[in-house]
């Protein structure tokens, strides 16, 4: 899956969204995963069930039509602060969130990616309920 920038812990929520207009083509449907930050020792997610989900994600998820979003640090994802927690409603992950059709010119607030529908994180980790949620 390709990273939506900023990917580094602590981005501005807005970036996500300006990258969803700035699409050149018009994208149907559109998946976000929001997911846990490697682990700058590890380099893998510090998150069980996103290292658990990541094969999943690869297998169903196509490149073309999603992005993945770090959500930060162990630290940072667990204060309520996060600003993935509070502008889109993200509260565990991995989460994925299906957007109807993105670029092509097309604007997006808050609340059309907060109110999208969501798989997440044991659902997630349920192959047929994932491949369900992406149509394949």
């Amino acid at each position: 899956m390709p990273l939506l920038p900023p990917s580094s812990p602590g981005s501005d929520p807005s970036v996500l969204l300006n990258h969803l207009s700035s699409l050149p083509s018009p994208v149907s449907p559109y998946f976000i995963v929001f997911f846990a930050s490697p682990d700058p020792d590890t380099g893998l997610p510090w998150c069980g069930d996103c290292r658990q989900a990541q094969p999943l994600l690869a297998k169903w998820v196509k490149e073309s039509n999603s992005g993945i979003v770090f959500v930060g640090g162990r630290d940072e994802w667990k204060t309520p602060s996060n600003p993935f927690r509070q502008a889109f409603d993200v509260q565990r992950i991995p989460t994925i969130i299906k957007l109807p059709s993105v670029g092509g010119g097309a604007s997006f607030n808050y609340g059309a990616v907060k109110d999208a529908e969501k798989l997440v994180e044991s659902d997630v980790l349920d192959e047929e309920k994932l491949k369900s949620f992406v149509g394949a």
